[in-house]
């Protein structure tokens, strides 16, 4: 039963962007179409703007980079916390904990961004999230329940904590590094918020804030029954905002099947040990 509820609005959402002009107009959302198959709404949102081409880069290179940037700060502070014997271990795990707890606010944190230079640069959309200290936590609690004789054997045989950490820690840690590397790259993929308040320029505008901003301007032609570009006709807003849907899920939904083995197993992190 959930997963008919979660998976029937997904059906209607690709039927919708697949059906013909005409039928969508007359019959509305439907299970599937049923006078053929059209890629006009497609068309439409890939060439309604110009900078589309551009966002889905701006969008791309903030994902992978990103989520690169913060599985790498996540993974050494996690492993610098999870030793007992850190000095000062408690309170900088506590000033960590903090942050999930309370924030500077919206205006603070522009003007740290700004004072920094990290303002209309590409970085903005990816310092200030640099890493979620809910996982580091859960880094964490893995990287505990890794047996300790591991590194007491590398250790006798010469190994440093780096030389740990790369060829015993990450190894043994693939499942949750997989895992919250998704949870990462999901979050920058469908960030649009930073894009907005960080940026003014064009070519930094990431795919969410550019098929936000069509999907308003066709309500907004809608509202007073004209079209956006009178040399043209669009299709019906209900196809775009479902064209601009599926083209900005497929990504993610084609790398979940490659980490399914590894997000199975890391759902479980921290939730048992011993």
């Amino acid at each position: 039963m959930i997963t008919l509820v979660m998976i029937i609005p997904v059906i209607m959402v690709l039927s919708t962007s697949f059906s013909p002009q005409q039928e969508v107009l007359k019959y509305g959302m439907r299970f599937f179409p049923t006078t053929g198959i059209s890629l006009e709404s497609f068309e439409y949102v890939l060439k309604a703007s110009d900078g589309f081409i551009r966002s889905y880069a701006v969008t791309a290179f903030v994902t992978v980079v990103g989520t690169l940037l913060s599985m790498v700060v996540t993974c050494i502070t996690a492993y610098g916390l999870s030793k007992n014997e850190m000095p000062g271990r408690k309170f900088i795990f506590l000033m960590f904990f903090f942050t999930m707890l309370f924030s500077g606010g919206l205006i603070p944190g522009f003007i740290v961004v700004n004072s920094v230079g990290l303002y209309n640069t590409v970085w903005a959309l990816i310092v200030p999230g640099l890493m979620s200290i809910w996982y580091m936590i859960l880094m964490v609690n893995f990287y505990q329940s890794i047996p300790a004789s591991l590194e007491q054997s590398a250790r006798i045989d010469g190994a440093n904590d780096i030389v740990i950490l790369l060829k015993i820690v990450l190894p043994l840690s693939l499942p949750s590094i997989a895992t919250i590397s998704l949870f990462y790259a999901v979050a920058y993929w469908n960030q649009w918020f930073a894009s907005i308040i960080y940026t003014n320029k064009p070519a930094l505008k990431t795919l969410q804030v550019l098929i936000k901003d069509m999907i308003s301007s066709v309500d907004f032609a809608a509202m007073f029954g004209t079209a956006i570009d009178p040399s043209t006709s669009p299709p019906p807003g209900l196809m775009i905002k479902c064209a601009a849907v599926v083209i900005t899920i497929l990504p993610i939904m084609l790398v979940y099947p490659s980490l399914q083995k590894y997000f199975v197993k890391g759902v479980m992190v921290g939730a048992v040990k011993g």
